[in-house]
């Protein structure tokens, strides 16, 4: 009988000790978006516990740009739930109050996301008192984001616009800048040259559509026989026949200078 005790009380403070509320967090799939469009994106947090969940807290951390001092939302950010406010550090905080058991909350929020040097990542975060596995509160989501093609015909005179910093990503950030923003007119020639009617003297370029895909510029720049700073770019559907794109500049030891130079390169 001792031993028949012994395990019904093991049993039960085994089982005390799993009780309470398990949030899990996920995100519900979305359809592709192009760049700049506006998407819908929805995220769930399901109580998977065995008690109800009270004052449940879900943080979505919106991506964020690479300026300085200043940093803002990397995209534009639309309508929400009401349960959600945007707070400091690009987040929306939503509120969402008891979940109960075996039950669920989604909110939603609306993003337009900009051409990117690097996949974009959305985190979110649910939270609630006595929560036994936080493993399974936090998801992420690589947005899947689709491009426009443009079609070159040379010769095609077009328009570089761009500005300078470290750690750049995205010409979005440029825009919030216009100031820091310089252009400059050239032509693309015909078997993938490239003239700058207002460049110094030795400035050249080649360019192609690598592989045919007419969503992708690549250009490299030479000052004389000097590669001088390499392009790849994709269109970009903010402004029809425009590719976005992160200019890098080799800085001749086999490595990159932390300088870089995001680019919007739109046919005239």
């Amino acid at each position: 009988m001792s031993k028949l005790l012994l395990i019904i009380s093991v049993l039960l403070i085994s089982q005390s000790a799993l009780a309470g509320p398990d949030l899990s967090t996920t995100w519900l799939s979305t359809s592709p978006a192009y760049v700049y469009d506006l998407a819908t994106y929805q995220v769930r947090v399901t109580n998977v516990g065995n008690q109800n969940a009270s004052n449940v807290a879900l943080t979505i951390q919106l991506p964020q740009t690479h300026t300085s001092p200043q940093v803002y939302i990397l995209g534009n950010l639309g309508s929400f739930s009401a349960s959600c406010s945007l707070g400091a550090g690009q987040k929306l905080n939503c509120s969402l109050g008891q979940i109960k058991r075996n039950k669920n909350v989604t909110v939603f929020f609306n993003l337009a996301l900009p051409q990117n040097s690097v996949p974009i990542s959305i985190s979110a975060t649910a939270s609630t008192a006595g929560d036994n596995n936080p493993t399974n509160d936090t998801a992420q989501l690589t947005p899947n984001l689709l491009n426009d093609s443009v079609v070159i015909v040379p010769p095609a005179t077009a328009t570089n616009r761009h500005c300078t910093g470290t750690g750049l990503t995205s010409f979005f950030e440029c825009e919030l800048f216009p100031s820091s923003i310089t252009e400059y007119p050239f032509t693309f020639e015909a078997g993938g040259s490239m003239t700058f009617p207002t460049a110094p003297s030795g400035i050249s370029g080649v360019w192609s559509q690598p592989g045919g895909d007419q969503r992708r510029l690549y250009i490299e720049y030479y000052d004389g026989t000097t590669l001088a700073a390499i392009f790849d770019g994709w269109g970009s559907s903010d402004i029809p026949g425009c590719f976005e794109g992160v200019t890098v500049f080799p800085d001749g030891m086999g490595g990159y200078s932390p300088y870089v130079s995001p680019y919007e390169i739109c046919l005239d």
